[in-house]
C-alpha cells in the first residue's frame, strides 16, 4: 500500500502531523491550535495536494 500523511486543516492552514500506514497506525501531535474550525485529511503520498483518502467532518471550535 502506498504511504499517506495526516494533516491538521484548520480554517485554510494545514499542518502535516505525520506519514500513515494501515494498520494501526498512531500519531500524537500537541499543541496544534484552532482559530474557528479543525478538521483531519488523509492524503495519499507527502504533498498537501495528494488525492484525498479519508477525511472528518469539521470540529468547530467556540469560546466558552
Amino acid at each position: 500500500q502506498a504511504p499517506a500523511t495526516l494533516w491538521y486543516v484548520t480554517s485554510g492552514s494545514r499542518v502535516a502531523v505525520g506519514e500513515c500506514s494501515a494498520p494501526g497506525t498512531r500519531l500524537v501531535r500537541e499543541r496544534l491550535a484552532a482559530t474557528s474550525w479543525w478538521r483531519l485529511e488523509v492524503r495519499a503520498g507527502s504533498a498537501a495536494n495528494g488525492d484525498v483518502l479519508a477525511l472528518t467532518n469539521p470540529v468547530y471550535a467556540t469560546a466558552g
